[in-house]
């Protein structure tokens, strides 16, 4: 084509929007480069001055000379023939700088550069004690030193870009400072003394002397806003923190109480007793360093754990659950069960501990605790007069769930669980193949990030509430943690194909040896893909399981449990639709529910068919087997030979209340 017949006329970046752009890119820069800021800054100095002394501001040779006679310095001609700076080449933005090229930049010409092993901190500090000595009028007298001291003039340009780099770099915020905490620990303002302190003085008006701790419930819940079976843990702890032992004090050479392990903590040979009651002087002082400064869930933190540690571990629930047991109607008829209220104390703790010690260091966080539901379920806990209705945590009907099941599938009674004692859970419905994985991989209760060896140890009873609560209910994110685990089998982070085909292997095998039709692997795994959409069909990560949650538990229903598998392959979508519109949370309270009714009509069945002396022997070698009180599940012994079925007060059990019963 000849371009002579073309009508091309004036062109202008506007009608190129990329061109501008691009334009744009390298004008910034070039803007950015030293020499470019020595200009600029040169000549807004000169510009100043030039108006300062009331003369013309000139462009071009003219300023140049007038310039170069007054002060000395020639001004850059933009007019001659010295080519200016190149634009650069590359194409990184120039907003894009490291620390150690702003601190360089503000250090060039007359002082140091930050070296490759120098630690940016050091520089910064250094910059930042050289920029402060001034006159206070932008002089800095550490520059006029380096100037005498070198007997050479500061350009300056320079001076004036260092300076104002300089500046940046001083207002630059601390973003994160190590071990200085997450607040800035102001006071509430609803919760400052100076707010409260006519309704804690209208507390304290009818006990001059102090409130004596079986009265400080009021406060303790009315004013602390803790449940009221905090009292006594709460009372210890003002006591042990701002020790003032009353007039008519206990016995000096009385030990302390054994459930006093607060004052064992602080101060295990001291030989001050005891205080009974808690003065207005000394609550005000805890109002201060514990209340005003924090929200409730910090205070519950700081109140349950040890003065001198930043994490609770399982023993600091000890006293709480204890008072629990003590006063909750729901638990009234285990009052004369010693041995089961320790297992139900331990059942309460380690399921707080599975939700919520999510990192499984066997230490809360206040973080951890920040996310939980952990305080709504304690205050939940102390209004709801059936237990059984406070389904986190504290629910008897759980517990005797999670306990009848160790027990049975417990074959020597040493309250640990052997490989062949747990390939009997749920009618051998889990394959050989996992059971391993879980006796090599599986998460175990209130270790430090300790995993498996079951092999040479046994599974305990808390490291089995972790497996039956990952098990029954694969959806919530623990289940989802504990079996992407067990499922991958190198340790990766991906769980692929070929690790998913070593479980299913031994599911077919169990299929095809009881006469169903077998599935081929390649159609489950379609199905399963489809189910979760992962960013990578050959690479499943726990992000893709974690973002479906509901649907993910299917896919380790298929991997593990046979049982599961085959109600998956014959589904009724009816009856799925019921199981989502029902009362249940999830599928382990639909599963305790369940299973708890089971029992309770078994052993109605069997106790209906025991004539009179049998019942008698029963019920004295209950008596026989009731022990001392032990927390430690590895010392369990043969303590678990009967366990209270009944639910008491509001509870509504289906037997009377503290009655028990033997498994045979």
């Amino acid at each position: 084509m000849d371009t002579a017949t073309l009508n091309i006329g004036p062109l202008s970046l506007n009608d190129l929007p990329s061109a501008k752009i691009k334009v744009d890119e390298l004008f910034l820069e070039w803007l950015n480069l030293n020499e470019t800021g020595r200009i600029i800054d040169f000549l807004l100095d000169e510009a100043s001055t030039r108006t300062a002394e009331g003369l013309p501001i000139c462009s071009g040779g003219s300023s140049s000379s007038d310039s170069g006679g007054q002060h000395g310095a020639p001004i850059p001609d933009l007019n001659s023939n010295t080519a200016p700076p190149r634009s650069p080449t590359n194409r990184s933005s120039p907003k894009k700088r490291t620390q150690s090229e702003m601190l360089n930049a503000a250090f060039e010409n007359g002082s140091r550069k930050v070296g490759p092993g120098e630690h940016l901190s050091d520089a910064v500090s250094q910059l930042n004690f050289d920029s402060s000595r001034g006159d206070g009028m932008g002089n800095k007298d550490g520059d006029d030193d380096r100037q005498h001291q070198t007997g050479e003039e500061q350009d300056p340009a320079v001076s004036s870009s260092a300076r104002r780099q300089r500046s940046s770099v001083d207002t630059i915020p601390v973003f994160f400072v190590p071990k200085s905490g997450h607040r800035s620990r102001k006071p509430i303002p609803e919760d400052e003394l100076i707010s409260r302190l006519a309704e804690i003085e209208s507390y304290f008006k009818p006990h001059p002397s102090g409130i004596p701790f079986e009265n400080f419930v009021h406060i303790t819940k009315g004013l602390c806003g803790l449940p009221s079976f905090f009292n006594l843990p709460l009372c210890r702890r003002i006591a042990a923190l701002f020790p003032t032992p009353p007039a008519s004090a206990l016995d000096k050479t009385k030990p302390l109480a054994p459930n006093s392990a607060v004052l064992q903590a602080m101060a295990p040979n001291s030989a001050i007793p005891a205080a009974t009651k808690v003065t207005l002087k000394v609550f005000l002082q805890y109002w201060q360093k514990e209340i005003e400064p924090f929200d409730r869930y910090e205070r519950f933190f700081r109140l349950v754990k040890q003065p001198n540690v930043n994490y609770i571990c399982k023993d600091d629930f000890v006293p709480f659950v204890q008072e629990l047991l003590h006063f909750h109607p729901g638990l009234e008829f285990l009052e004369s069960h010693d041995e089961f209220q320790r297992k139900y104390a331990l059942t309460v703790i380690a399921r707080i501990f599975y939700k919520v010690n999510l990192s499984r260091t066997g230490k809360l966080s206040l973080r951890e605790v920040y996310n939980s539901n952990l305080i709504h379920e304690f205050m939940h806990v102390d209004e709801e007069t059936d237990i059984n209705r406070v389904v986190e945590y504290f629910s008897y009907e759980h517990f005797y769930v999670l306990y009848c099941r160790f027990f049975e599938l417990d074959a020597d009674k040493d309250s640990k669980l052997t490989r062949d004692d747990l390939l009997k859970y749920g009618e051998h419905s889990l394959s050989e193949a996992l059971v391993d994985r879980i006796f090599q991989v599986g998460c175990r209760a209130f270790t430090d990030g300790k995993e498996g060896g079951f092999f040479h140890s046994g599974m305990t009873y808390s490291d089995f509430i972790y497996f039956m609560l990952a098990e029954e209910d694969k959806s919530s994110l623990p289940s989802l943690t504990y079996w992407y685990r067990c499922a991958d089998l190198d340790a990766d982070g991906v769980l692929t194909p070929d690790e998913l085909s070593y479980f299913y292997r031994s599911q077919l095998h169990r299929i095809t040896s009881m006469g169903q039709e077998s599935v081929f692997f390649g159609d489950v795994l379609c199905q399963m893909l489809d189910m979760i959409s992962p960013e990578d069909p050959l690479a499943i990560t726990f992000h893709d399981l974690s973002r479906k949650k509901n649907v993910s538990g299917v896919l380790f229903d298929v991997l593990f449990n046979l049982h599961k598998f085959m109600r998956f392959e014959t589904r009724d979508p009816f009856q799925e639709k019921q199981k989502r519109d029902d009362m249940f949370a999830c599928d382990w309270d639909r599963f305790a529910h369940i299973e708890y009714h089971r029992l309770a009509a078994e052993e109605e069945g069997y106790d209906s068919s025991m004539d009179v002396e049998e019942q008698r022997a029963k019920e004295l070698a209950q008596q026989q087997a009731e022990n001392e009180w032990l927390i430690d599940d590895e010392d369990d012994g043969d303590d678990g030979m009967y366990v209270a079925s009944g639910k008491g007060g509001g509870g509504g059990g289906a037997h009377e209340k503290g009655s028990s019963k033997a498994f045979r």
